[in-house]
């Protein structure tokens, strides 16, 4: 029904494109793993909406199951145990953040305090998979920073104050003019 997910030539020509390969070879993985589907079982790409700290939020859950007390967000990795500069790829890309919010989100929409889970599988030929549980150890002290930083995040987004760049991020990438000096250290 889509024929962008397919090679127009060469050897490949009627075959699935290389990422669309490896996207089928993920879905089955996860299709074949009784643990991961267990996690991935009830109402899917449920709207969120509430307040937290003055301000109105909006997300989307992946799979939300009110009857076993969890939600889960399906992420992908170019992998599980991989560091980005001493933090795993949940810290660096704010997924424990994600399922704070979500959490708080879920508990002022339906009443219930759900189980934060995240079902993550790498992106390759042989996916190693796992169900990463995210209970208030972690989303606890998450939104108490967050909610000490959203001053500033507010008047950021008003442009009442200029961000801060990370430089390493695509918009920062997009938008540095500057080219970094660096020390071998701070590799």
């Amino acid at each position: 029904e889509n024929p962008s997910l397919y090679s127009t030539q060469g050897k490949t020509k009627g075959e699935l494109k290389s990422t669309f390969k490896v996207a089928e070879t993920m879905v089955k993985s996860l299709a074949d793993d009784s643990n991961c589907m267990k996690f991935l079982q009830g109402k899917k790409e449920v709207i969120i909406q509430g307040e937290l700290f003055g301000i109105k939020w909006r997300g989307m859950v992946d799979v939300l199951n009110l009857e076993k007390g969890f939600f889960t967000d399906l992420k992908t990795t170019q992998g599980i145990h991989k560091k980005y500069c001493g933090l795993t790829f949940i810290e660096h890309y704010g997924y424990i953040e994600q399922m704070a919010i979500y959490r708080e989100l879920i508990k002022q929409q339906f009443g219930k305090d759900l189980i934060p889970y995240i079902v993550a599988i790498e992106k390759n030929d042989n996916p190693l998979k796992a169900i990463i549980k995210v209970d208030e150890r972690y989303t606890t002290p998450k939104l108490e920073e967050i909610e000490y930083n959203i001053e500033r995040t507010i008047k950021v987004k008003s442009g009442e104050e200029k961000p801060i760049a990370c430089g390493l991020c695509d918009y920062c990438r997009a938008n540095n003019k500057v080219t970094q000096i660096l020390t071998i250290e701070e590799l």
